[in-house]
């Protein structure tokens, strides 16, 4: 899989970008961080989503990947209270789901998702979509540039 990866985008280096990643299944946690960190991203994982604020505020991140069906909080409730924070309105946020329905990703764009993603995630398809996001939300941000 990382081959396919190496042969869509430009060689991992070391880069400023910082990705959260909200998702209540630590198995998803882990693939998705492993799919993101060779490519210098600096990637922070977060299994409670009630802990979203105090981490996002920590950590800063160019982009936040939420999955939508978690329980106590859902990343449409997360998506939702951050497009009305006026500090964070502008952060990219991709979403995970299973769901592929046109009313789930209807739900998903108008609670302020920027993009999606379904479950099972692709490789290829996570990096680019990250990259891109963070580099629509950050020009001067270059993979591999420090």
């Amino acid at each position: 899989m990382f081959r396919a990866i190496a042969r869509v985008l430009p060689s991992p280096k070391t880069s400023e970008a910082k990705v959260l990643i909200v998702d209540d299944d630590p198995v998803m946690l882990v693939k998705l961080s492993a799919l993101l960190t060779p490519w210098g991203i600096e990637v922070t994982i977060l299994k409670e989503p009630q802990q979203f604020w105090e981490v996002l505020i920590s950590t800063k991140p160019d982009l936040v990947v939420l999955d939508l069906e978690m329980p106590i909080v859902s990343g449409l409730e997360l998506c939702q209270v951050v497009r009305q924070d006026i500090q964070w309105e502008n952060l990219p946020i991709l979403v995970v789901t299973a769901h592929t329905d046109p009313e789930s990703l209807q739900q998903a764009f108008a609670a302020g998702a920027d993009d999606f993603i379904t479950k099972p995630v692709l490789g290829p398809e996570l990096v680019t979509r990250v990259l891109s996001r963070i580099k629509r939300a950050r020009p001067v941000f270059q993979p591999g540039n420090t």
